[in-house]
């Protein structure tokens, strides 16, 4: 898929030194992987400001906070492509963030239902949103 090798693109540039790259790589196989959770689901995603809406809905639906923290480092690599502001070490850590939100991404999609909009409720069934 194309968020694996994207990251693994990332793992390249961080090799070579391009931190912009190496950052953007990064989001970039983020943005793939909301991309795959969201569009089975029917789940707008059609813009960068989408992103957040959607990591919302994951992490509620899983039930994990940790999701939103990740999302929000990974979201500044994208931001640092643009302004240039961390070096490689920032990189570094905020990469092993999207690795650890890449697989919790991968889980989810595993888990939640594909058919629209669902949320657990209490008992943890799982039944449409109203």
């Amino acid at each position: 898929m194309h968020r694996d090798a994207l990251y693994k693109h990332s793992d390249l540039m961080v090799k070579n030194g391009d931190r912009l790259q190496a950052s953007e790589k990064v989001w970039g196989a983020v943005a793939h992987a909301l991309k795959t959770v969201a569009a089975p689901r029917d789940w707008p995603y059609a813009a960068h400001a989408d992103a957040g809406v959607v990591i919302g809905h994951i992490a509620n639906l899983m039930r994990d906070d940790r999701i939103r923290l990740l999302f929000d480092s990974v979201n500044n690599l994208h931001i640092n492509f643009y302004a240039d502001g961390y070096d490689m070490e920032e990189i570094k850590i905020r990469r092993k963030d999207g690795a650890e939100l890449l697989a919790l991404l991968k889980k989810a999609d595993r888990e939640l239902p594909r058919d629209g909009m669902w949320c657990r409720r209490s008992g943890g069934r799982w039944s449409r949103w109203a």
